[in-house]
Protein backbone atom coordinates (compact mmCIF):
# COMPACT_ATOMS: atom_id res chain seq x y z
CA UNK A 1 0.00 0.00 0.00
CA UNK A 2 2.85 2.51 0.74
CA UNK A 3 4.49 1.70 -2.70
CA UNK A 4 0.47 2.82 -4.30
CA UNK A 5 0.91 6.12 -2.48
CA UNK A 6 4.36 6.91 -3.34
CA UNK A 7 3.26 6.20 -7.17
CA UNK A 8 0.27 8.21 -6.73
CA UNK A 9 2.34 10.72 -4.91
CA UNK A 10 4.52 11.09 -7.94
CA UNK A 11 2.25 10.95 -10.68
CA UNK A 12 1.11 14.00 -8.69
CA UNK A 13 4.01 15.71 -8.86
CA UNK A 14 4.62 14.53 -12.42
CA UNK A 15 1.12 16.58 -13.62
CA UNK A 16 1.77 19.51 -11.49
CA UNK A 17 5.57 19.79 -13.18
CA UNK A 18 3.94 19.57 -16.72
CA UNK A 19 1.14 22.14 -16.20
CA UNK A 20 4.03 24.79 -14.36
CA UNK A 21 6.29 23.41 -17.69
CA UNK A 22 3.68 23.81 -20.59
CA UNK A 23 0.66 26.11 -19.27
CA UNK A 24 3.03 29.51 -19.90
CA UNK A 25 3.29 28.03 -23.33
CA UNK A 26 -0.45 27.64 -24.29
CA UNK A 27 -1.76 30.18 -21.53
CA UNK A 28 -1.43 33.27 -23.80
CA UNK A 29 -3.86 35.67 -26.27
CA UNK A 30 -4.83 34.09 -29.32
CA UNK A 31 -6.72 34.93 -32.29
CA UNK A 32 -10.07 34.26 -32.28
CA UNK A 33 -11.39 33.76 -28.50
CA UNK A 34 -14.15 35.57 -26.58
CA UNK A 35 -15.22 35.63 -23.39
CA UNK A 36 -17.10 36.91 -20.89
CA UNK A 37 -15.53 39.51 -18.51
CA UNK A 38 -16.52 41.06 -14.89
CA UNK A 39 -14.63 44.33 -13.93
CA UNK A 40 -14.50 46.67 -10.88
CA UNK A 41 -13.05 50.20 -11.24
CA UNK A 42 -12.18 53.13 -8.96
CA UNK A 43 -11.47 56.36 -9.47
CA UNK A 44 -8.69 57.95 -7.49
CA UNK A 45 -9.55 61.57 -7.69
CA UNK A 46 -13.33 61.40 -7.04
CA UNK A 47 -15.16 64.34 -8.83
CA UNK A 48 -15.65 67.58 -7.58
CA UNK A 49 -19.02 67.81 -8.18
CA UNK A 50 -20.71 64.80 -9.10
CA UNK A 51 -19.53 60.97 -8.63
CA UNK A 52 -18.69 59.97 -12.38
CA UNK A 53 -18.71 56.47 -13.85
CA UNK A 54 -15.68 55.29 -13.13
CA UNK A 55 -16.37 52.43 -9.91
CA UNK A 56 -18.94 50.61 -11.66
CA UNK A 57 -19.16 47.00 -11.12
CA UNK A 58 -19.70 46.01 -15.23
CA UNK A 59 -20.20 42.60 -17.26
CA UNK A 60 -18.95 42.17 -20.49
CA UNK A 61 -17.85 40.69 -23.44
CA UNK A 62 -14.16 40.37 -24.80
CA UNK A 63 -13.06 39.05 -28.42
CA UNK A 64 -9.16 38.94 -29.62
CA UNK A 65 -9.67 39.71 -33.45
CA UNK A 66 -5.81 39.05 -33.54
CA UNK A 67 -3.00 37.92 -31.08
CA UNK A 68 -2.35 40.95 -30.22
CA UNK A 69 -5.86 43.19 -29.98
CA UNK A 70 -8.62 42.53 -27.66
CA UNK A 71 -11.65 44.29 -27.96
CA UNK A 72 -13.81 44.26 -25.17
CA UNK A 73 -17.83 45.76 -24.52
CA UNK A 74 -19.45 46.46 -20.86
CA UNK A 75 -22.29 47.14 -19.20
CA UNK A 76 -22.03 48.71 -15.96
CA UNK A 77 -24.78 49.76 -13.25
CA UNK A 78 -24.06 51.47 -9.82
CA UNK A 79 -25.85 53.33 -6.82
CA UNK A 80 -23.97 55.66 -4.16
CA UNK A 81 -23.69 59.01 -2.76
CA UNK A 82 -22.43 61.73 -4.70
CA UNK A 83 -19.60 64.43 -3.37
CA UNK A 84 -22.66 66.51 -1.87
CA UNK A 85 -24.18 63.54 -0.11
CA UNK A 86 -26.72 63.10 -2.34
CA UNK A 87 -27.52 59.70 -3.76
CA UNK A 88 -26.76 58.66 -7.34
CA UNK A 89 -27.54 55.85 -9.56
CA UNK A 90 -25.43 55.52 -12.88
CA UNK A 91 -25.80 53.00 -16.08
CA UNK A 92 -22.45 53.05 -18.17
CA UNK A 93 -21.78 51.77 -21.22
CA UNK A 94 -17.79 51.32 -22.29
CA UNK A 95 -16.36 50.06 -25.06
CA UNK A 96 -12.29 49.28 -24.68
CA UNK A 97 -9.44 47.88 -26.99
CA UNK A 98 -6.20 46.70 -25.54
CA UNK A 99 -3.13 45.88 -27.50
CA UNK A 100 -0.38 43.32 -25.84
CA UNK A 101 2.90 44.66 -25.90
CA UNK A 102 4.59 41.50 -24.43
CA UNK A 103 3.95 38.21 -23.36
CA UNK A 104 6.21 36.24 -20.94
CA UNK A 105 5.19 32.69 -19.41
CA UNK A 106 1.66 33.47 -18.07
CA UNK A 107 1.53 36.76 -17.38
CA UNK A 108 0.59 39.68 -20.69
CA UNK A 109 1.50 43.56 -20.61
CA UNK A 110 -0.80 45.83 -22.32
CA UNK A 111 -2.02 49.62 -23.45
CA UNK A 112 -5.27 50.32 -23.79
CA UNK A 113 -8.17 52.99 -24.11
CA UNK A 114 -11.81 53.44 -23.55
CA UNK A 115 -14.71 55.12 -24.61
CA UNK A 116 -17.63 55.50 -22.20
CA UNK A 117 -21.41 56.67 -22.37
CA UNK A 118 -23.67 56.58 -19.60
CA UNK A 119 -26.14 58.33 -17.29
CA UNK A 120 -26.60 59.97 -13.79
CA UNK A 121 -29.96 60.68 -11.79
CA UNK A 122 -29.96 61.85 -8.07
CA UNK A 123 -32.67 61.34 -5.54
CA UNK A 124 -34.79 64.27 -7.34
CA UNK A 125 -34.38 62.54 -10.62
CA UNK A 126 -32.66 65.23 -12.38
CA UNK A 127 -30.10 63.55 -14.59
CA UNK A 128 -27.28 64.01 -16.92
CA UNK A 129 -25.45 62.17 -19.69
CA UNK A 130 -21.51 61.01 -19.15
CA UNK A 131 -19.12 60.71 -21.53
CA UNK A 132 -15.61 59.55 -20.91
CA UNK A 133 -12.31 58.69 -22.39
CA UNK A 134 -9.21 57.11 -20.91
CA UNK A 135 -5.71 55.18 -21.36
CA UNK A 136 -4.40 52.61 -19.88
CA UNK A 137 -1.50 50.43 -19.26
CA UNK A 138 -2.28 46.90 -17.43
CA UNK A 139 -1.13 43.19 -16.95
CA UNK A 140 -3.17 39.74 -17.84
CA UNK A 141 -2.06 37.07 -15.58
CA UNK A 142 -3.23 33.61 -17.40
CA UNK A 143 -4.61 30.82 -15.20
CA UNK A 144 -5.35 28.68 -17.94
CA UNK A 145 -6.01 29.05 -21.80
CA UNK A 146 -9.90 29.73 -20.51
CA UNK A 147 -9.33 31.79 -17.41
CA UNK A 148 -7.46 34.94 -16.61
CA UNK A 149 -7.14 37.54 -14.34
CA UNK A 150 -6.15 41.86 -14.69
CA UNK A 151 -5.24 45.13 -13.55
CA UNK A 152 -4.77 47.96 -15.19
CA UNK A 153 -4.25 52.38 -14.04
CA UNK A 154 -4.80 54.78 -16.27
CA UNK A 155 -5.92 58.41 -16.34
CA UNK A 156 -9.66 59.42 -17.39
CA UNK A 157 -11.30 62.42 -18.68
CA UNK A 158 -15.43 62.55 -17.68
CA UNK A 159 -17.44 65.13 -19.37
CA UNK A 160 -21.38 65.23 -17.82
CA UNK A 161 -23.31 68.46 -17.21
CA UNK A 162 -25.02 69.53 -13.60
CA UNK A 163 -27.89 71.59 -13.63
CA UNK A 164 -27.68 72.04 -17.54
CA UNK A 165 -23.97 73.52 -17.23
CA UNK A 166 -20.95 71.59 -18.61
CA UNK A 167 -18.51 70.46 -16.59
CA UNK A 168 -15.71 67.87 -16.65
CA UNK A 169 -12.88 65.92 -14.48
CA UNK A 170 -9.64 64.50 -15.67
CA UNK A 171 -8.82 61.72 -13.20
CA UNK A 172 -6.72 58.47 -12.68
CA UNK A 173 -8.28 55.19 -11.86
CA UNK A 174 -7.49 51.65 -11.42
CA UNK A 175 -9.41 48.48 -12.74
CA UNK A 176 -9.48 44.78 -11.63
CA UNK A 177 -11.05 41.67 -13.25
CA UNK A 178 -11.43 38.44 -14.80
CA UNK A 179 -12.29 37.26 -18.07
CA UNK A 180 -12.95 33.22 -18.71
CA UNK A 181 -12.83 32.49 -22.51
CA UNK A 182 -14.57 29.67 -24.27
Amino acid sequence: MNIRLLKVGLLIKILIILCVVISPLISQPKQGMYGITTTISEGFIPSQNISTNAGSLNIGMAYMPSDQISIRGELGFRSHKDTSASKNSEFTFAINMWYYLHTAENVSTFLGGALGFGSANDAAGNGTSLLNLSGFFGAEYWFSPHFSCFGHIGLVYASYKITEKPASDVFTSATTGLTWYF
